[in-house]
């Protein structure tokens, strides 16, 4: 809360001329001035001191582990929605347009998104489109290559990228027999491995690929496409490439094991891959990359948006998660082999320390969870010049947590979608910006999705600084983290447990009735499966559509997606075709399908 400096009284001139003749006015003037001073500084101080409270119950006892959810206080159940509940649902309000057009738009976008992901990539198959000088297995974030120029492969982006076009392929395809005989996902993946062996053994400004030196190269957060090295300033180093591309190449390497599939099915000989099977990926890529991690995860580094030094939390949980992936790869490969990766018998003992010692970072107060916000910090040793408040948040969540049915339960992640501090991030971001972006002002009274951007400072503006806009990265992330609510509520066949004086997120789909006895602690249950449950799931569903209803209406005709779009307008603003930015929709209509597979009361 920012206070307001009061103006001191301006006396005029009959003022002072009638204090000359009565002496005793000035005084009760200025008696008065001080009185009303003190009064009101007494007033906002009192009004701040309960805003931290609020903040402070918000986060006080939540349980990162497993979120309110799982709370198991019954204060009040609530089968079916009454007049006379305590609590009344909201409505929601619909699409734009009809069902049946909504789910065709949607049909039809995931198709371009493929396509234009596709573009993006260099690989067997693809190969006459692109300059000779380019390897196979090169992801360009955008083809803009100017105003702004993204036309280079970073890290972070080629990872995230592949990552959704790996699952998208995987849960949509796989039950295809035709479409399981096209090998081009496989020439994509490969070749995307063969391409990073190269990355990581190139010496750069971030430093080089040597165990004295930490492995710091593997932290250069871009190349140029013809993999050389990128030698002008940048933010360096980026500590979130390497553990992310430690996700995607295990989650790939699991998906084959999980459909009976090999990595020597597919490889070809004509490619000069720098690896033959599996045990090669992981002891040439995955081992270096884990080894980059355990030597340098107490570092600060720059941010996923690439302009402040910190430990974010961002960077954080996906070094845990990838941690969490790798031991349990280790082991299980132990088991089978009977050897581990490069024969090093020391480095699962070493990503177990790790892991233990960044769970206990993760989850202790004043780092990412502040008493004093009411929603997770992505970066909090820089609260002096923002607010905390980051997409990246939403963004880390679901990236860890990729489907509850493939979920690793034996080791426990942190911060899963109904996580209280990740829902109240969703909540403080959509009010936040439902001021902030002039787009929003016509629905930020109705219970429906906005556009979102990346934080609430943001001054880039896709070309330069000035004011920042909205992103599709960051609506569409929103879109994905309720569809993956809904679906943990429906699998994991749990009740939903709401206290709104802890969990803002919940306050857009429900009211209080005033008509009813309130108390600030009470904690309401809705079991599994009721009515009211029902309900719920079907308003969450709804509103994660809302989104997608923001996209459909800011993207080009011909279904391309930007980085950005102007705040003001609504038009494409940024780099042209960002893979990030469809690599987003693809993962948020994977998880709209999955609950809809899973879910029968939902009426789209």
């Amino acid at each position: 809360m920012s206070l307001m400096k009061l103006k001191p009284h301006n006396y005029n001139v009959r003022d002072k001329n009638e204090s000359r003749h009565n002496p005793i006015s000035i005084p009760n003037s200025r008696l008065r001035y001080y009185l009303s001073l003190s009064l009101t500084f007494v007033l906002l101080i009192l009004l701040f001191l309960k805003q931290q409270f609020i903040n402070l119950k918000q986060l006080t006892g939540y349980d990162t582990l497993y979120g309110t959810s799982n709370t198991k206080v019954n204060d009040y159940t609530i089968t079916n929605f009454h007049q006379q509940d305590i609590l009344t649902v909201k409505t929601i309000q619909p699409s734009t347009i009809e069902p049946s057009q909504f789910n065709e738009w949607l049909t039809q976008e995931l198709r371009i998104a493929r396509y234009k992901i596709l573009k993006n990539i260099k690989f067997t198959g693809n190969e006459m489109d692109w300059d000779t000088n380019i390897p196979l297995g090169v992801l360009t974030a955008s083809p803009s290559r100017n105003s702004p120029d993204y036309f280079y492969q970073w890290t972070r982006d080629s990872a995230m990228t592949l990552n959704a076009l790996v699952w998208d392929y995987f849960e949509n395809y796989m039950d295809n027999e035709e479409i399981t005989q096209n090998t081009q996902i496989h020439n994509i993946m490969l070749q995307y491995i063969n391409n990073s062996i190269v990355l990581q053994r190139l010496e750069n400004r971030s430093g080089n690929f040597s165990l004295k030196g930490k492995y710091k190269g593997l932290a250069e957060p871009k190349f140029n496409i013809d993999s050389t090295a990128f030698n002008e300033n940048w933010g360096r180093p980026q500590n979130d490439g390497p553990p992310l591309r430690v996700i995607t190449v295990l989650n790939y390497l699991q998906l084959l094991e999980g459909n009976n599939l090999l990595v020597d099915n597919f490889l070809n000989s004509e490619n000069h891959y720098k690896f033959t099977n599996e045990l090669d990926i992981l002891s040439d890529l995955i081992y270096y990359d884990l080894q980059f991690i355990v030597l340098n995860y107490e570092d600060s580094s720059f941010d996923l948006w690439e302009e402040i030094v910190d430990r974010h939390f961002f960077t954080t949980l996906v070094q845990f998660y990838a941690l969490d992936k790798a031991i349990e790869k280790w082991e299980t490969f132990q088991f089978i082999h009977g050897n581990f990766p490069n024969s090093d018998n020391d480095l699962l003992g070493q990503l177990k320390k790790t892991h233990r010692i960044l769970h206990e970072y993760l989850i202790s107060k004043d780092n990412f969870i502040n008493p004093y916000k009411g929603y997770l910090v992505e970066s909090p040793n820089l609260l002096n010049t923002r607010s905390g408040l980051d997409i990246a948040v939403i963004l880390a969540s679901i990236v860890s947590h990729p489907s509850q049915n493939t979920s690793n339960f034996n080791h426990l992640v942190p911060f899963d979608v109904y996580d209280s501090g990740v829902l109240n991030t969703l909540y403080s971001l959509v009010k936040s910006m439902s001021i902030l972006y002039p787009i929003n002002h016509p629905v930020s009274n109705l219970n429906v999705g906005v556009a979102l951007g990346r934080y609430p400072e943001d001054i880039y503006d896709g070309v330069q600084t000035s004011e920042g806009n909205p992103w599709f990265i960051a609506t569409t992330a929103a879109a994905e983290l309720v569809y993956k609510l809904i679906e943990s509520y429906r699998l994991e066949e749990k009740p939903i447990v709401i206290n709104l004086w802890k969990t803002k997120f919940w306050s857009l789909f429900f009211q209080k009735n005033f008509n009813t006895p309130w108390e600030k602690d009470v904690i309401i249950t809705i079991p599994y499966n009721s009515m009211a449950f029902n309900v719920t799931l079907n308003n969450l569903f709804k509103y994660g559509d809302s989104f997608f209803e923001v996209i459909r209406k800011h993207m080009s005709n011909e279904g391309e997606m930007s980085e950005q779009f102007n705040k003001y307008t609504g038009f494409l603003q940024g780099a042209s075709d960002l893979s990030w930015s469809y690599s987003t929709f693809l993962d948020a209509v994977r998880a709209r399908n999955r609950v809809l597979k899973s879910e029968t009361q939902i009426k789209v």
